[in-house]
């Protein structure tokens, strides 16, 4: 697929790869798809399976990724400034550290308050190419729970910082639940 093919197209698609998605799932989906056609030449099954669970994973988050900016390379100490919403405001924090990861990671520990530990990342690659995807999966543990978030883009930096946002919203989920229910 690509950026000429259309709604009905792309959700025709996710019935046949047995992901289908309506409503504002659907919606949501469709705009990310867009989105990243604009950025590659073409959409493969593994990009859209990506981006469906990126949709599914966001349905309880409490953190979402709004903008992300990274300056890094062998000439200056790499930093991070990102926005982040977070009930319906605007939070910003900017870090530097060690890579763009780091100041990233660091960044967002300053609007989540997030004092676990990064136990896990690692990166590979969606599909083949230099325009291709680049899935993150971190694992972080807070509190004795141990959780895994995933992350998705073709900019590596923005599919960690996603990921270690997924992580930090399950992580919150199972802390709202365990106090509203008792676990």
């Amino acid at each position: 697929m690509g950026k000429h093919s259309g709604r009905h197209a792309f959700s025709d698609r996710l019935r046949e790869l047995g992901s289908p998605l309506d409503g504002d799932f659907l919606d949501s989906a469709f705009k990310a798809f867009k989105d990243l056609a604009d950025r590659k030449k073409f959409v493969y099954d593994e990009d859209i399976l990506a981006l469906v669970e990126g949709q599914i994973g966001s349905a309880d988050e409490k953190y979402r990724l709004e903008k992300i900016h990274v300056v890094s390379g062998n000439v200056k100490t790499p930093s991070a400034k990102i926005m982040i919403r977070l009930n319906g405001k605007m939070k910003t924090a900017t870090s530097s550290g060690d890579g763009p990861v780091d100041a990233a990671f660091k960044a967002i520990r300053k609007v989540t308050g997030f004092k676990g530990t990064l136990e896990r990342y690692g990166v590979s690659a969606i599909t083949g190419g230099t325009d291709a995807q680049g899935e993150v999966v971190v694992t972080v543990t807070d509190g004795g729970r141990k959780v895994r978030g995933t992350g998705a883009h073709t900019d590596i930096v923005t599919a960690s910082a996603m990921a270690f946002l997924s992580a930090i919203n399950r992580l919150a989920y199972y802390q709202t639940k365990k106090a509203g229910k008792g676990i």
